[in-house]
C-alpha cells in the first residue's frame, strides 16, 4: 500500500463524504502495473473529479482534484 499525501490546498476540494474512500484508491496504487515512473502525472475520474497524481516509491502524491 502506498503513503497518500496531497499539494497544498487540493485535499479541501474533495467532498468530505468521498475522502475516505479516495484514499483507499489511491493507497491501492491505481496506476498500470508497467508503470514506475516517478516523474509522469497521472490522471482518473473520481466521484465526478479529475484527479492527478504521481508517485514516487511507497508515497502517492494528489497534485489536482477539478471537477468534470
Amino acid at each position: 500500500r502506498l503513503n497518500v499525501v496531497f499539494a497544498d490546498g487540493i485535499k479541501e476540494r474533495i467532498p468530505r463524504d468521498k475522502l475516505d474512500a479516495l484514499i483507499g484508491t489511491l493507497s491501492e496504487d491505481p496506476r498500470p502495473s508497467y508503470q514506475h515512473n516517478s516523474e509522469r502525472i497521472y490522471g482518473f475520474c473520481f466521484a465526478d473529479m479529475e484527479i492527478s497524481f504521481k508517485a514516487d516509491g511507497d508515497t502517492l502524491t494528489v497534485l489536482g482534484a477539478d471537477r468534470r
